[in-house]
C-alpha cells in the first residue's frame, strides 16, 4: 500500500512561494490600516508610517525599508484604482 501523501503532485518552489498566504495578510493589513487611518482623518504620512509599524509587528523580519517599499506601492495601486 502506498501512502495517500506519496501520490500527491509535487509542487515546484515557484509554485510554492507564489501563493504565499502571509504576503497576502501583509498586503490585507496594510489596505486595512491605510483605510482606517484615511477614515480617522490621519495625514498621508502618517497613514503610510502606522502601515508600516503594524507590518514590522506582524513580520518583524522584514526590515523597514522593504516594508515601506511595499507600503508605497500598495497604495500608489489604490490610489490608481480609485481613480
Amino acid at each position: 500500500m502506498v501512502s495517500p501523501y506519496l501520490q500527491r503532485p509535487v509542487r515546484s518552489l515557484d509554485e510554492v512561494q507564489g501563493a504565499s498566504p502571509a504576503e497576502e495578510r501583509v498586503e490585507e493589513v496594510i489596505r486595512r490600516v491605510l483605510a482606517d487611518a484615511e477614515a480617522a482623518g490621519q495625514a498621508p504620512q502618517d497613514r503610510v508610517s502606522r502601515a508600516v509599524a503594524a507590518v514590522l509587528r506582524l513580520r518583524p523580519e522584514m526590515t523597514t525599508r522593504e516594508v515601506l517599499i511595499l507600503v508605497r506601492r500598495l497604495r500608489s495601486a489604490g490610489d490608481r484604482a480609485g481613480s
